[in-house]
């Protein structure tokens, strides 16, 4: 079935889902209420059985065991609720990884980060072993911004109020950078560091 076809398929799946703040991408669905007391409890245990009896209608097989539930918050006690899918229980999650990004239960974006700093310094250690013999600063930064800087920035802009644990993740890179730039540097490094185009001195920022 087509993308078209899908979303012309499944749009009548809003209605099921008034009061409640809900995203579509391709087959994935997303269902958010602010949950205050038993009211709202009730409320998304009812749209989780509408949910379900739309899929029955419609031949649409749900895979519960992939179905979760996260309660986003900062209190010291939150309603910490149980939801089923025709009686199976839903699995309670302490963070999500959705399109690429980590979210935790808090709001906050550490785990995130410490996983695209993990994932951008093992890019850098490939490019590095496998580009020793190359001499074309132009190939370099190609290969740079194409697989460690696009890591880098992937919904930075977002992510990137958490300014402390930010820096910090952001500085251990750094360091790493300069000192893999330094190793493949034929030449004095300030030659080096004008042919490349890099700043006298390192600023640290996600833009």
């Amino acid at each position: 079935m087509s993308g078209l076809l899908f979303s012309l398929f499944i749009n009548d799946i809003a209605e099921i889902f008034p009061g409640f703040n809900f995203w579509l991408f391709a087959d994935d669905l997303k269902v958010a209420l602010r949950v205050g007391g038993q009211r709202e409890v009730d409320s998304m245990q009812s749209m989780l059985s509408r949910l379900y009896h739309w899929c029955s209608i419609n031949k649409m097989e749900l895979n519960i065991g992939k179905c979760m539930v996260m309660t986003y918050h900062r209190n010291k006690s939150p309603i910490l609720a149980s939801y089923d899918i025709n009686g199976q229980a839903l699995a309670r999650c302490e963070q999500v990884r959705d399109l690429g990004v980590t979210f935790q239960k808090t709001l906050e974006f550490n785990s995130h980060l410490n996983n695209i700093k993990s994932k951008a310094l093992k890019m850098l250690g490939f490019l590095y072993r496998n580009s020793r013999e190359f001499s074309s600063v132009t190939t370099l930064k190609a290969l740079y911004y194409a697989y460690v800087r696009s890591v880098l920035e992937y919904c930075s802009v977002e992510i990137g109020k958490q300014a402390e644990h930010n820096i910090i993740v952001l500085v251990e890179f750094a360091i790493a950078l300069v000192t893999i730039l330094d190793q493949i540097n034929r030449e004095s490094f300030q030659r080096f560091r004008l042919r490349m185009g890099m700043n006298t001195n390192i600023d640290i920022g996600m833009t």
